[in-house]
């Protein structure tokens, strides 16, 4: 019976080492997203070929993206909390990177006050 206790004790470590594996995996690309964007920037990112994000919107500031821009990241670099007016709008937190596939249409970034909610 002890070699049963032995192989569930095992599987367990073995699960337990690939979940971190996994958790540092989706932390490297959210980590390599933030090193992209400058730090006190949001960035939108419109297109997966080049490094350098397309629009850059200084901390606390917001943006109007005239006719829309496809988007295949968007990273909030910045201590603010953002909106994101696209088709779907969605919110993105200070020092969080979100990649979209296909991308996502974006019309306009604004800076969302304490205790607000965006649109949906």
């Amino acid at each position: 019976m002890k070699s049963v206790g032995i192989v569930r004790t095992v599987s367990a470590s073995l699960l337990a080492g690939a979940a971190v594996v996994m958790s540092a995996q989706s932390g490297h690309a959210a980590t390599a997203s933030l090193a992209t964007c400058p730090l006190n920037y949001f960035c939108v990112d419109s297109s997966p070929a080049t490094p350098q994000p397309d629009v850059l919107i200084p901390a606390g500031e917001s943006r109007t993206i005239p006719g829309g821009l496809n988007a295949y990241e968007l990273t909030n670099n910045t201590r603010f909390p953002y909106c994101v007016q696209a088709r779907p709008n969605l919110s993105l937190a200070p020092a969080q990177s979100r990649a979209f596939e296909p991308p996502l249409s974006v019309f306009a970034v604004t800076t969302r006050g304490s205790g607000t909610v965006c649109p949906s």
